[in-house]
């Protein structure tokens, strides 16, 4: 986990992490790091996504939580 922040991944939620790489190549490079930092116990899987695939994303819930409701739900937040 502390290696995932150093190695600038953004919590995306509980438990999952993401990074953005500019290129397959460098996707890559990554993808070898966090075979290197594996703990002896746990589990990790990897998702690669392209930029297309990750903003069509969808987030479903029953009730609108308070973020929604202050900033709304067509919004977000581009990094």
């Amino acid at each position: 986990r502390k290696f995932l922040v150093r190695d600038g991944y953004i919590l995306l939620q509980s438990e999952v992490f993401m990074r953005i790489t500019n290129n397959r190549k460098g996707a890559e490079k990554h993808l070898n790091r966090i075979k290197k930092y594996i703990p002896n116990t746990g589990i990790v899987r990897i998702l690669r996504l392209t930029e297309k695939q990750f903003c069509n994303m969808g987030l479903y819930q029953a009730e609108e939580d308070f973020q929604e409701e202050i900033v709304g739900i067509n919004h977000y937040t581009s990094l």
